[in-house]
């Protein structure tokens, strides 16, 4: 019995290393490929501007198109360097002062970081639960402008992890390094956000 149990044990912790591999492996692929979609909208944005053909629309359509099969991403939208929402996928929320969120104050604190990963908030706008991908708009001295902001929804990774049966007590956790709690499968909204270092 006890070699069974430690058989039993050993294939349980291959399972779970398994496992915990493709969550990274796919959560990594995930954050990268809402990385690159930023990284382009910086382009298309630059090259609006260029033109002379930035304004509200024309931002709000490229953003538009930049979400376009990307499930995990729900919007995208660039604060000016005083925290103010200019331009967004979304409509209403023009005007929006947002110098208190982590996406922007981080450019603050530290005007070298590039691509930031914040930790989950509430949106003002919808009240779901997001994680904030953010990149920080530069001029050519190198300093910082502006934001631009991506929204990736946590309901996407509930419902891939929700797949994997786990029993009926197990759940999926992917935290920070700092030990902020990023995503949870099943959600549970109380442990969004929260602090498990």
């Amino acid at each position: 019995l006890a070699s069974l149990r430690g058989d039993a044990i050993e294939a349980g912790e291959q399972l779970n290393e398994s496992l915990v591999r493709v969550i990274e492996e796919q959560t990594s692929r995930t954050f990268q490929t809402a990385d690159q979609r930023l990284q382009l909208a910086i382009s298309r944005l630059n090259a609006l501007d260029a033109s002379a053909e930035l304004n509200e629309q024309s931002a709000r359509a490229m953003f538009r198109e930049q979400l376009e099969g990307l499930p995990f991403l729900s919007a995208i939208w660039v604060l000016d360097a005083t925290g103010k929402l200019v331009y967004d996928s979304d409509t209403g929320n023009i005007g929006r002062m947002m110098a208190d969120r982590e996406y922007f104050t981080v450019y603050q604190a530290t005007p070298g970081a590039g691509f930031h990963i914040s930790a989950p908030v509430r949106s003002r706008s919808t009240g779901n639960w997001l994680i904030s991908v953010s990149r920080p708009l530069r001029n050519a001295k190198g300093v910082v402008t502006g934001v631009i902001v991506g929204a990736v929804e946590p309901p996407y990774f509930d419902q891939l992890w929700r797949q994997i049966d786990l029993g009926p007590d197990g759940a999926d956790a992917l935290c920070r390094r700092d030990g902020m709690l990023m995503m949870r499968s099943p959600m549970v909204n109380e442990a969004m956000g929260k602090n498990f270092s």
